[in-house]
């Protein structure tokens, strides 16, 4: 027979594992950070300081509030003793308020706390039922404060109704500078919990390289104003003025350092400024920096680290806390700016989760809708779009990568079949291994047969039917492949590319150096020539 589960002091529990998480506070220095704020905070609260047992308890919970959890829950302002707070609105209150109901509160009382209307909060129900908290799921479901990864609907849900009051440079430097002095413990436990260990391990691994992004874009920002300091010192003007001045403004200055004997000055002067001339703009590579502001924004669990920062002023040493949040003004600015963010969001690799498949189906439909003059595009199962005016179909053929076979006598199929007239077009996402991309695409007689039976189901001409394959980077779009989706493939003109793709003159992604090989495969299929019959 199954023996009860042994009755434990929770308090007690609760004392020694703060207690260890605030030695761990201790060894980072984050005690004395807080200490002062701390201390004010306690007096206004209770009247007099907390000792050093509930120091520790408060610091732990205080950390991991603002780091992990939302403390907003309105349950707490419900009781007696923190009815005088419920107007408040400074979150440390709030987190000295949670702490001292958890520590003071037996188990079996907490869920009673119920709001002023005198309902129930649903997340605590199954807490009250059980009267001890027993279930791990239930424990990491409550711990959780509803944190998951969102969706591109999910985040016009979420950011779609604020205002933004600064222009897209401001919030977004603003954002990056908040980024640039996070310790790299700052980005642990914002995976959500509650996720399949497959997706677990996918979010984590679009994380590793959003915060790979991140670091490298703040090495490259500490660079930048090194050269700008360098312009500046040697020449004697002020460093917002350098990006105003151009190459005739260097010759001129060059040539003087040059005149007075100092040519090591003007060759530094030379580095620094074409240095410049080349990331140092404000908009540099605008596209992919916001993309990865966004890809944090999907992720569910950063929009609390930009919030309530305890800032100190250096001229009065004032203590205050920062309630505006650049991060989600920015989201808001993304989404109204660029309606097409997610498309550009998985065109650049950042999407480790399904891929760009699914977006590029997405982003094909939308260039054909735009070049046909079609307002509600209507996709019928495999059939993703057919103009019956133009003779243009566009099928999804069938997810190559999941679909590679290992046979030598059967090779695999394309993801996408455009028809055009009497041309056909086979494309192809290139596989991540090298030795399935030369089987992944179709050979020459299964071209011919594909050929064939479209020419007998589509009424092209047997004589005239053309097939060529057309083969795309494994995990992302580079500028050159998108140019001759919409200009070669789709046929469109200038304008109607620039209506369809506003943001496709700032798009810039090059072929990585780990795709050499794709590159040779490239050049050794025939996608650029016709097959006929």
């Amino acid at each position: 027979m199954r023996q009860p589960p042994q009755k434990k002091e929770w308090k007690h529990e609760m004392y020694h594992f703060c207690f260890t998480y605030s030695v761990l506070l201790r060894m980072a220095g984050i005690l004395s950070k807080y200490a002062p704020l701390l201390h004010n905070i306690t007096l206004m609260c209770t009247g007099k300081g907390l000792c050093e047992e509930n120091r520790a308890i408060f610091i732990c919970c205080l950390v991991y509030s603002r780091e992990v959890c939302k403390c907003n829950d309105t349950f707490l302002y419900s009781t007696p003793l923190t009815r005088p707070f419920a107007n408040t609105s400074d979150i440390c209150v709030n987190i000295y308020i949670y702490t001292y109901i958890c520590v003071h509160t037996p188990v079996c009382t907490y869920p009673k706390f119920s709001k002023i209307d005198g309902t129930m909060r649903a997340p605590l129900r199954l807490f009250y039922r059980t009267q001890r908290v027993r279930s791990v799921g239930a424990v990491r479901w409550h711990a959780t404060y509803g944190a998951r990864t969102l969706k591109h609907k999910d985040m016009l849900a979420k950011y779609g109704g604020l205002t933004v009051a600064n222009d897209d440079l401001t919030l977004l430097e603003k954002t990056e500078s908040y980024i640039a002095k996070w310790r790299l413990n700052k980005w642990e436990f914002r995976v959500p919990p509650l996720l399949i260990p497959a997706e677990r391990e996918k979010v984590m691994l679009q994380q590793e390289i959003l915060k790979t992004l991140c670091l490298n874009r703040a090495e490259e920002h500490k660079q930048i104003l090194g050269d700008l300091q360098v312009v500046a010192t040697i020449t004697g003007i002020s460093p917002e003025s350098v990006r105003e001045k151009n190459r005739a403004w260097l010759q001129e200055e060059a040539s003087k350092l040059r005149w007075k004997g100092e040519v090591n000055k003007a060759k530094e002067l030379r580095d620094a400024f074409l240095r410049l001339e080349v990331y140092g703009s404000r908009d540099h590579r605008l596209l992919e920096r916001l993309c990865c502001i966004y890809g944090m924004g999907m992720q569910g669990t950063f929009d609390e680290a930009f919030s309530n920062i305890i800032v100190q002023d250096p001229s009065t040493g004032k203590i205050s806390v920062d309630e505006a949040n650049p991060f989600a003004e920015l989201q808001a600015y993304i989404l109204s700016r660029y309606p097409q963010i997610d498309l550009i969001h998985d065109f650049l690799g950042l999407n480790v989760v399904s891929g760009y498949r699914p977006s590029l189906g997405r982003f094909l439909v939308h260039c054909l809708s735009k070049k046909n003059n079609i307002a509600n595009p209507v996709s019928n199962g495999r059939v993703l779009l057919h103009v019956s005016t133009s003779k243009e179909t566009l099928f999804d053929y069938g997810d190559s990568k999941n679909q590679i076979a290992h046979d030598d006598s059967i090779y695999g199929l394309p993801d996408f079949m455009y028809v055009r007239g009497n041309d056909i077009f086979l494309i192809t996402i290139a596989a991540d291994n090298y030795w399935l991309r030369k089987r992944q695409v179709p050979h020459t007689k299964q071209l011919e047969g594909i050929a064939r039976r479209c020419s007998f189901i589509l009424g092209i001409p047997f004589d005239k039917v053309r097939i060529r394959n057309l083969l795309l980077p494994p995990n992302y779009v580079d500028s050159s492949t998108l140019w001759r989706l919409t200009e070669t493939v789709l046929e469109m003109s200038p304008t109607s590319v620039k209506e369809a793709v506003p943001w496709i003159s700032l798009y810039e992604k090059d072929l990585d150096a780990r795709d050499v090989d794709y590159c040779e495969l490239e050049k050794t299929v025939n996608e650029e020539e016709w097959l006929t019959l």
